[in-house]
């Protein structure tokens, strides 16, 4: 996976990740929150998988997973190491998905943008929902 500065595109990173659709964002050690020169983040506390809490910064980056197409998203830099994670919002925001049966992630042709069954369609507000119908 490649990592990039939003800001100063120049600065880069390459690294192995894995995927967990349990992690919402991607998670990166703060290592690389200073090799690609991110200054802008936000404190977070985090829930982890046995119950315990730890907190982390949240920042903007770009990304791109192998071949799938490039995303701007937040990541999660932590202290402590953890593996580096590649979370479900940045697997839909890169129109990726998982293939369970074969092991491997693959290209969603398109954003599905179609009303859903238990949806009212009035967030949208009255004119938008006609549209729907």
């Amino acid at each position: 996976m490649e990592l990039s500065n939003l800001y100063d595109p120049k600065k880069k990173v390459i690294v192995d990740a894995f995927v967990n659709t349990g992690s919402q964002l991607i998670v990166l050690p703060e290592t690389i929150k200073d090799s690609l020169g991110i200054k802008e983040t936000n404190r977070v506390e985090i829930a982890m998988a046995d119950g315990s809490f730890c907190e982390a910064e949240v920042g903007r980056i770009e990304f791109q997973i192998r071949c799938f197409r490039k995303a701007i998203g937040e990541a999660m830099f932590v202290s402590e190491y953890f593996e580096i994670l590649i979370g479900y919002i940045a697997l839909e925001s890169s129109n990726t998905a998982v293939d369970a049966l074969g092991h491997r992630l693959v290209t969603v042709r398109y954003f599905d943008m179609r009303k859903n069954k238990h949806s009212t369609g009035r967030f949208l507000g009255s004119g938008f929902s006609k549209i729907w119908h």
